[in-house]
């Protein structure tokens, strides 16, 4: 089969493919970062695969990670991207506290991350009622 020249340049990729799928490997997640994708601005969480490819490192002029961008509500598909090291936060949850965020399109907040969460309304909220009282007690000038 590797002889015949259409088949040769096709049967090695598809066979790498089928031997990993009907081994029973199973993707190992490393860990939990942040990524500005889509677009800058807009933060997804990303689960890293591992180190990609020498040409891509060598165009970035620094590490890359391959990862994985999982799709609400099912964590197990999503979109593989290659991106600097530099460029990926490392977040303080587990794996398994990701797929949950994901699965439940963010409405389960690890622990951890909730208590910064609420930190964060609570001095938003002070500032808005602060804002609103001073509001009040400035003269009407009209």
């Amino acid at each position: 089969i590797e002889r015949l020249p259409l088949i040769r340049n096709v049967y090695g990729s598809v066979k790498q493919i089928t031997d990993f799928v009907f081994s029973g490997a199973n993707v190992e997640y490393t860990r939990v970062v942040a990524v500005e994708y889509p677009r800058k601005g807009i933060w997804s969480l990303g689960l890293v695969t591992g180190e990609s490819m020498l040409d891509i490192a060598t165009a970035a002029n620094e590490p890359v990670l391959s990862v994985l961008i999982p799709t609400s509500p099912a964590p197990f598909t999503g979109y593989t991207l290659t991106i600097k090291k530099s460029e990926a936060i490392d977040l303080d949850i587990t794996i398994d506290q990701a797929v949950q965020f994901i699965v439940s399109c963010g409405v389960v907040i690890p622990p951890q991350q909730l208590q910064n969460l609420v930190d964060s309304t609570t001095i938003s909220e002070s500032a808005q009622i602060k804002g609103a009282f001073q509001d009040r007690r400035e003269p009407d000038t009209d």
